[in-house]
């Protein structure tokens, strides 16, 4: 089964052989205080972090162009600065480690990884008997892995997995591709808030309701919604073109049951 499958049915998605990432229902979140800012902070993109230092050169210097920055960290070093740097930052990372994995976890010092306390770690630290554990007893996130363990953290609440950006690209390229995400990111600010998609999911006559919306996966929101869109629009040209109201060959006419967005 595809990780997107798992996601939308609310199966845990496995991140290699360290931990499980558990998909979360809209009545996880609905009862998580500060949901969005557990997910926010976890899935912080390292192209977001080279927008954010061009952002504040241009409020300095209205003439500053986007360049790559020379010395900024990776989502995965920011993240340890940020634990290490900050009571409330420590426990919402924590709070977004125990909501989407059902661990806890240990972030040491001057040390550049991520513990997960297993319960067989937990066991030998409340025993003392750590001499009972081996290499294969630490499940260890790491730079090198974080950007994967970043991706099943969007793929488990529906967002599609990105790849880890390219430094070598032209600067004229990585310019275009930076205005681009600013204009999608402001796109984004107009999206429909969660009530309305919920409330709109409630009206699709598939037995959803206020009384049962909380089971489904935040996952499988936008998906449902995707679908429902393209059965409307599917029935719509159908209905155009029995009528002879829409010209077929100038129109592409496909099945609504078809990936969302395929060419």
């Amino acid at each position: 089964m595809s990780n997107a499958a798992k996601a939308f049915t609310g199966r845990p998605i496995q991140f290699k052989n360290i931990c499980q990432i558990f998909p979360p229902t809209v009545d996880q979140i609905l009862d998580t205080p500060g949901f969005f800012t557990q997910m926010g902070v976890l899935i912080v993109k390292e192209e977001d972090l080279w927008d954010e230092y061009n952002l504040a050169q241009e409020e300095k210097d209205p003439q500053h162009k986007w360049k790559l920055p020379e010395e900024r960290p990776t989502p995965f070093m920011l993240l340890l600065l940020q634990y290490m740097g900050s009571p409330e930052f420590r426990e919402t990372i924590t709070d977004a480690f125990r909501t989407f994995t059902k661990e806890e976890i240990l972030i040491i010092p001057n040390l550049p990884y991520i513990i997960i306390l297993n319960e067989e770690v937990q066991m030998a630290l409340k025993t003392g008997a750590l001499d009972s554990l081996n290499e294969h007893s630490f499940k260890i996130i790491n730079e090198d892995n974080y950007h994967e363990f970043q991706n099943c953290i969007r793929m488990a609440t529906g967002i599609d997995p990105v790849e880890k950006p390219n430094r070598d690209k032209h600067p004229r390229i990585l310019r275009m591709e930076a205005l681009a995400r600013i204009r999608d990111k402001k796109k984004k600010k107009n999206a429909t808030d969660m009530k309305t998609t919920l409330s709109a999911i409630c009206c699709m006559g598939i037995g959803i309701t206020p009384l049962n919306i909380g089971e489904l996966t935040y996952a499988s929101l936008n998906s449902l919604t995707e679908m429902y869109l393209q059965k409307e629009t599917f029935e719509q040209q159908s209905t155009s073109a029995s009528m002879g109201m829409l010209d077929m060959s100038k129109h592409e006419f496909k099945h609504w049951i078809s990936n969302p967005n395929e060419d």
